[in-house]
């Protein structure tokens, strides 16, 4: 079917880009064989230059999160650009009067499990900017190592801490049977929101142990539990998870199948449903 030619190649196209990105972060961090002077070889962190970058943080009075920005140069290999929201508790050395003052120099510290970004700047009225260094925590890495993951860079712990990928997070994956989840895979599900919630509700409606890349893809594409419940009620109960992203891919809904079933059209397949959308009918 032509959905299912669809998907792979989106899927493909995925796993692309996720490897092109690991490689840029390579070659922007590689220095070169270690010494053989090195009978045990150099710590995680010893061929890396500090990690240094802008940061913008806006602040909204009575929330308990803050909204930042990380920008990176890697030199001669591009540039990257990431938001996300953190909780206001791991901003330490930021007082409310400087934040929401008409200019304040500031010097505070985000703290995360992975590493610590130190940032210097300016606030006004609850909106800074200014630069920051991040320092790997060393005591996070060996904890990693004791997990599994050996030879954690301090590029990897800086995506680590940037996208919240945390000690709880992992204990709580491996509680529900994903351990050991390959680092770039760890990431992708902090980055497209796919909680351990989520794979909960999941597993109480008979998808258990869905592979990462599954639950990533229905994050992508809009496939969440009211989705699936919806069409349980129309008759359309476990439907597989690739015809699940297929039809929120197409627009396929529950309500798209409500009016067919009204015009007399009943007991459709998941793949006419998807034909018929795809052909605008």
């Amino acid at each position: 079917m032509k959905w299912k030619e669809q998907i792979l190649k989106q899927r493909l196209t995925y796993w692309i880009l996720i490897s092109g990105l690991a490689a840029v972060i390579s070659l922007a961090t590689y220095s070169g064989p270690a010494s053989s002077d090195s009978p045990s070889g150099p710590s995680p962190f010893a061929l890396q230059d500090n990690i240094t970058g802008q940061w913008l943080l806006e602040l909204t009075p009575g929330a308990d999160s803050a909204r930042i920005t990380i920008n990176r140069n890697y030199g001669g290999h591009g540039h990257s650009s990431n938001s996300f929201d953190l909780p206001l508790a791991s901003i330490r050395g930021l007082n409310q009067s400087q934040a929401g003052s008409s200019g304040s120099a500031v010097k505070f510290e985000v703290a995360a499990d992975a590493g610590t970004f130190s940032c210097e700047g300016w606030f006004k009225e609850g909106n800074g900017s200014g630069h920051f260094t991040f320092a790997p925590n060393q005591a996070f890495a060996s904890e990693m190592r004791g997990l599994g993951y050996d030879n954690l860079t301090s590029e990897d712990l800086f995506s680590m801490a940037m996208h919240g990928v945390t000690r709880a997070f992992i204990g709580e994956l491996k509680s529900l049977g994903y351990d050991h989840v390959a680092l770039d895979q760890l990431i992708a599900l902090r980055i497209h929101g796919v909680t351990t919630s989520f794979i909960r509700e999941l597993n109480g409606m008979g998808y258990e142990h869905v592979p990462t890349d599954e639950l990533v893809s229905m994050r992508i594409h809009g496939v969440n539990t009211d989705f699936i419940k919806g069409l349980t009620t129309l008759g359309y109960a476990r439907v597989p998870i690739d015809q699940l992203v297929s039809m929120r891919i197409h627009g396929v809904s529950a309500d798209y199948i409500r009016k067919l079933k009204d015009r007399g059209l009943s007991n459709l397949t998941i793949d006419q449903l998807i034909d018929m959308k795809i052909h605008g009918q």
